[in-house]
Parts: structure tokens; C-alpha cells; sequence
């Protein structure tokens, strides 16, 4: 059992019946802190099934050599943003079983031989669309049993060599915004390992329905009610247009929508020799609800 308190980083508590560990510090209250600094050759970290809940933000620095970090079913309930940072060898992650209820954007960055991740089984609720960007390398990942109800569209664009992600569990809002996510799956079923049990919870006509069987026009997604504004932009030979649609919903008044075109200008017909190679013209239509 000390074998495993010796890799402690946190503050798991000790019962009257237990006695210090060697190389740790200990209080009468219970609390002790181990160190990874006295195990340069260790490559694997399991503590699993214990009051773990505190991991200190330098925790790993002393220990970069870590392969495989495996801290399930403890008590986490949140992580320094960067504690995995220093570990660019780390291959597998275990974070699984805790309550987590969210991630900062920034936690596996510059985890780029990370090949296993788990996150499953927390309470995670929000995914930035940049948090897996770092993990080129990654394989296999897990998200199931959180309290997920969408995903950004581009969540999983960067993970080039993902074979299998677990997404079922969560509540999963099948509205228009999570549609991307959808043809997602539909382009990559080998990869969504569980993908007919990634099931709607809303909205209540798709109650319980697998979302990778869902077609386009079930989303809703209806052009005068999308789900967000977007910016396009469009290039072409001879101009640059940018277009703002801004959306909107019925109402007496519609918000304007905006068509802006930058257009190519010579510069050397200008007399100004400061004025930009770029002019802007800017029209505007403002769109009304018509009474059927």
C-alpha cells in the first residue's frame, strides 16, 4: 500500500492505524504529501480508488519521463490547467471516474505522443473546440457518461489518427447545432465505436433516437432560425467579398443584415499615396416579417 503513497502528489488522508511514509510528510490531521522527485526511472503512475481530489500544478514537472498516468475513480473535481504539460512523452491518460465537471482548453497541450485518453464518466458539461488540438498522435478517446449536450463542429478535426471515440451516455441535445457533429459520425462510423447508443435526450420528438440515423432536415435548422450568426468569406480573382449574415427570428423588426465588399483598387491611380489599395462599400438591407 505504500508503494502507491509514495506517488502521491496530493492530500489523501491517513486512518490513526497508518503510519507516514518514508520520503512523505505528514500532519495530525491526516494530510499526506508525496513527492515524485526521489523516482527518476518511473514510467507508469496508477492511483486509483482513493480520496484523491488535489494534484499540485507542478506536480510532474520532476517526473517527465511518465508514459502512462492513470488516475481513476478518485475524487478529482478540477485540474491545474497545465499540470500535464511537462510530460511529452505521455502516451496513455486516465482521468476517468471522477467529477470533473469541466476542462480547461489548455490541459493536454503539448501532449503530442498522447495516444489513449479517458475522460468518461465525470461531469464535464463543456469541451473548448481547441482542447484536443494538441494531440496529433491521439487514438483512442473516450467521452461517455458526462453531462455533455453538444460538441463544437470542429471538435474532432485535428485528431487525424483517431480510430475509436466512445461518446454514449451523455444527454445529447439534438438540435441544429450539434448537425455537424452528426454528419461527423456519419463520415467516420468505424471510428464512433458505441455510435447506436449515442442517443438524443431533446428535443422531444427525437427522444431516444440514435443521432447518427438522424437526417439533415430533422435538425430544424431552418434558414430565417439558424442556430448562430457565421461570417463568410468568399475570394475570387478580382475581389475579396466578405458577407455577415446576421440571423434572426420573427420578429415585427428584423436585425439588418450586412453585405460588405473589399475590392481591388489600383494603387497607383490613387493621388493619396496613404490611402489604402483597398476601398469598402457597404450596402444594407433590412429584412421585415411579411404577413402570409
Amino acid at each position: 500500500m505504500w508503494s502507491v503513497l509514495l506517488f502521491l502528489l496530493v492530500q489523501p488522508l491517513l486512518t490513526d492505524s497508518m503510519v507516514c511514509p518514508s520520503s512523505c510528510m505528514c500532519n495530525l490531521e491526516g494530510a499526506v504529501k508525496c513527492s515524485l522527485a526521489m523516482l527518476p526511472f518511473m514510467l507508469r503512475l496508477g492511483i486509483s480508488h482513493s480520496p484523491l481530489d488535489t494534484i499540485h500544478p507542478e506536480a510532474f514537472h520532476v517526473a517527465p519521463q511518465l508514459l502512462s498516468i492513470k488516475l481513476s475513480s478518485n475524487t478529482l473535481s478540477s485540474l491545474p490547467s497545465r499540470v500535464f504539460s511537462p510530460l511529452v512523452s505521455l502516451e496513455q491518460l486516465h482521468l476517468d471516474d471522477n467529477r470533473l465537471e469541466s476542462i480547461a482548453p489548455v490541459l493536454f497541450e503539448g501532449l503530442a505522443n498522447l495516444n489513449e485518453l479517458d475522460i468518461s464518466n465525470n461531469a464535464i458539461a463543456h469541451l473548448d473546440p481547441n482542447v484536443f488540438h494538441s494531440l496529433s498522435s491521439l487514438r483512442y478517446l473516450n467521452l461517455g457518461r458526462n453531462s455533455l449536450q453538444q460538441l463544437p463542429p470542429t471538435l474532432f478535426h485535428s485528431l487525424t489518427r483517431l480510430q475509436a471515440v466512445t461518446l454514449s451516455g451523455n444527454p445529447w441535445d439534438c438540435r441544429c447545432s450539434i448537425r455537424d457533429i452528426a454528419s461527423w459520425m456519419k463520415l467516420n462510423e468505424g471510428v464512433v465505436s458505441d455510435r447506436t447508443d449515442v442517443i438524443c435526450r431533446n428535443p422531444y420528438p427525437l427522444l431516444l433516437r440514435p443521432l447518427g440515423s438522424l437526417l439533415d432536415e430533422e435538425f430544424k435548422c431552418d434558414v430565417t432560425t439558424p442556430s448562430s450568426s457565421r461570417t463568410i468569406h468568399v475570394v475570387s480573382a478580382t475581389a475579396l467579398e466578405e458577407i455577415e449574415a446576421v440571423e434572426f427570428t420573427p420578429t415585427t423588426t428584423a436585425p439588418e443584415a450586412r453585405i460588405i465588399l473589399f475590392l481591388p483598387f489600383p494603387l497607383a491611380a490613387m493621388s493619396d499615396p496613404n490611402r489604402p489599395a483597398y476601398f469598402t462599400h457597404t450596402h444594407t438591407h433590412t429584412y421585415r416579417e411579411t404577413e402570409m
